[in-house]
C-alpha cells in the first residue's frame, strides 16, 4: 500500500479530519484529551487570537495509507520574523524566540 502527506490548514478541512483525529486519540497507547481533535482546535484558537496578524496558524500533517488516516502531526505555522517575512513549522507551543 502507498502513503502519502497532506496538510491540513483551514476549518473546512479540519472538520473533515475530527472524526479520524479522534479515533487514533482512542486507540493511541496512552490516550488522553490532548490528543484529540477538539483540545488542538482550542489551543490554536488561543494561540492566533493572543497573537493578531496571522502570526500562527494551524497547519497538521496528516499521513494516509489509501483512503485511511494513520497518523496525524498537530503544528502551526508560525511567523518568525516581523521584518522580513520568515516562517516555522513547529509544534503549537508558545516560547521566547
Amino acid at each position: 500500500m502507498r502513503y502519502c502527506v497532506e496538510v491540513v490548514h483551514d476549518e473546512t478541512e479540519l472538520d473533515g479530519l475530527e472524526a479520524d483525529w479522534n479515533r487514533l486519540s482512542e486507540i493511541s497507547d496512552h490516550p488522553n484529551a490532548f490528543t484529540t481533535c477538539g483540545w488542538y482546535r482550542a489551543w490554536t484558537e488561543r494561540l492566533c487570537q493572543e497573537n493578531p496578524g496571522g502570526r500562527f496558524l494551524p497547519y497538521v500533517l496528516v499521513l494516509k495509507e489509501g483512503d485511511t488516516v494513520v497518523g496525524i502531526a498537530p503544528l502551526v505555522r508560525r511567523l518568525a520574523s516581523r521584518f522580513i517575512r520568515v516562517c516555522k513549522v513547529e509544534v503549537s507551543t508558545v516560547h521566547a524566540d
